[in-house]
């Protein structure tokens, strides 16, 4: 595992592109409020408005992990991947709500 930040020579590079790194464009601000803002006022909901941006930051993370596993096929054990996203969001919204 790396720490430092840097890709390893195996790893794909789109992971470790940054929103600000010059391949990814430069979205002007506002755009990146605007898509931002649903999951910040739900995240504000469950964790309350000073946690809201480092919840919303964890659900993204968690979601993008998820989808990104699912389009890869890493999950190939079985089982119903629906059932278990709605399982993940549902542990989320509990530990996020209890925050």
């Amino acid at each position: 595992m790396r720490l430092s930040g840097q890709p390893s020579a195996a790893a794909p590079q789109h992971v470790w592109a940054s929103p600000r790194s010059p391949r990814h464009g430069s979205a002007p601000p506002e755009a990146l409020g605007r898509a931002a803002e649903p999951v910040l006022r739900a995240c504000a909901r469950l964790a309350g408005e000073a946690d809201a941006l480092d919840a919303a930051r964890l659900v993204t993370a968690w979601a993008t992990g998820f989808i990104g596993m699912e389009l890869a096929g890493g999950f190939r054990l079985g089982g119903d991947v629906d059932r278990s996203f709605e399982y993940g969001l549902a542990r989320m919204r509990r530990a996020l709500g209890s925050a």
